[in-house]
C-alpha cells in the first residue's frame, strides 16, 4: 500500500443540494504509510518505484463545480507540499495537479464523463545514500522532474433509489497525450481507475 491521504472540503460558495455553481476549498494531509525501502534482488528500487514519499505532505487546493439539468462540469487545482526529509535522507519534489472535466447524465443511473488531467512534479531534494547515479542514471535525484497531460474517459453508475441509494461506481481510463520526463524514468502508456463513493444525505 502507498501513503494514506485524509481530505477535508469546505464549501465557500453555492448550495450543495441545488444545481448551479459552487466553490470548494480542499485541505488534505498525506501520511507516510507507504514503504520507501522496496527492493528487487537485494537492490533498493529507484525513487519513483517506492510506494511512499516517507514524509508528511500537505495537499491544499480549490475546486469549482457547475451543474445544469443533466450536465455537470468542474475544475480543480491541488498542490503537494512535502514537509521535512524522510529516513533515507531525501525529500520528493513538490508538485501540482490541474484537472477539468464534464459529464452528462444519460439516465438517472448512468452517465459518461471526459476529463483532462495535468501533473507537474519537481526533482528530489537530497539523496538516498544507497543510490549511485554513476551506476544507474535513474538514481540521480536531479533527473526526476516531469510533466504529464492525460486524456481520460469515464463511465459512472449511480444508485438513485432503494437501500443502496447514494452509492456510485466510477470506471475511468485513458492515456497521456503529452509527457516530458527529465531523466531515464518509466513512461506511462495507459491508465485505468476504478472507484466507489457514497454520498450522505
Amino acid at each position: 500500500f502507498g501513503d494514506v491521504s485524509l481530505m477535508a472540503l469546505y464549501n465557500v460558495f453555492g448550495n450543495v443540494r441545488e444545481p448551479g455553481h459552487r466553490l470548494v476549498l480542499n485541505g488534505g494531509i498525506s501520511l507516510p504509510s507507504g514503504s520507501i525501502n522496496e527492493r528487487f534482488q537485494g537492490r533498493r528500487l529507484e525513487y519513483s518505484m517506492q510506494l511512499g514519499s516517507g514524509t508528511v505532505d500537505l495537499i491544499p487546493g480549490v475546486t469549482y463545480l457547475g451543474q445544469a439539468a443533466d450536465w455537470a462540469w468542474g475544475a480543480q487545482a491541488l498542490f503537494t507540499v512535502r514537509l521535512g526529509e524522510n529516513d533515507n535522507h531525501y525529500r520528493m519534489g513538490d508538485g501540482y495537479r490541474l484537472s477539468a472535466w464534464g459529464n452528462y447524465r444519460v439516465t438517472e443511473w448512468f452517465g459518461p464523463s471526459l476529463r483532462l488531467d495535468w501533473r507537474d512534479w519537481d526533482n528530489v531534494h537530497g539523496a538516498d545514500p544507497e543510490f549511485n547515479p554513476a551506476t544507474n542514471p535513474a538514481f540521480d535525484g536531479q533527473k526526476q522532474r516531469g510533466r504529464q497531460l492525460d486524456l481520460l474517459m469515464g463511465l459512472n453508475f449511480y444508485v438513485p433509489h432503494g437501500v443502496l441509494k447514494g452509492n456510485r461506481l466510477s470506471i475511468e481510463g485513458g492515456m497521456p497525450v503529452y509527457q516530458s520526463l527529465a531523466g531515464p524514468n518509466l513512461k506511462t502508456d495507459w491508465l485505468i481507475t476504478v472507484g466507489w463513493s457514497y454520498t450522505f444525505n
